[in-house]
């Protein structure tokens, strides 16, 4: 059996965007470490009669930024670095770029799981911020 959690991990690596390599469900105390968190979603979307089914793995993507208390665009510019990344995300949707779960898994789809990213965590005494991106790759086996 094919460990999903490592083919995504693999596969988000792929991503010249990236200030650091992705950890699994870990974030290091560094600005720009960054991590994949997997999401719960329901075990079959769809159950064909055949015996297949549509599933899907859903993930956030986190990544630590410096933020900022002032007026300057330290805060904008992490937004955009996110923004990066769901650029990314699309252009593997596009590119039908996706990561190896395995023989027996097809019809693969990546799609973005919101409209822009959010603020997970803001700590002014630090100085920095966790920004995320929710994604879903579906999938059928």
């Amino acid at each position: 059996m094919i460990n999903k959690d490592k083919a995504v991990l693999e596969w988000l690596r792929g991503n010249d965007a990236l200030r650091s390599l992705p950890l699994f469900g870990f974030m290091q105390n560094d600005v720009f470490s960054s991590c994949v968190v997997p999401m719960p979603s329901a075990a079959a979307q769809v159950e064909y009669m055949d015996g297949s089914r549509r599933k899907q793995y859903s993930f956030m993507l986190r990544l630590q930024v410096p933020l900022s208390q002032t007026y300057d665009e330290v805060n904008t510019e992490a937004m955009a670095m996110m923004r990066d990344w769901m650029a990314w995300l699309e252009a593997q949707e596009e590119a039908e770029n996706y990561p190896d779960f395995g023989g027996g898994v097809y019809d693969y789809e990546v799609r973005v799981g919101a409209n822009m990213p959010s603020v997970a965590l803001a700590h002014a005494d630090s100085g920095r911020a966790v920004l995320q991106l929710p994604a879903v790759i579906g999938y059928s086996e």
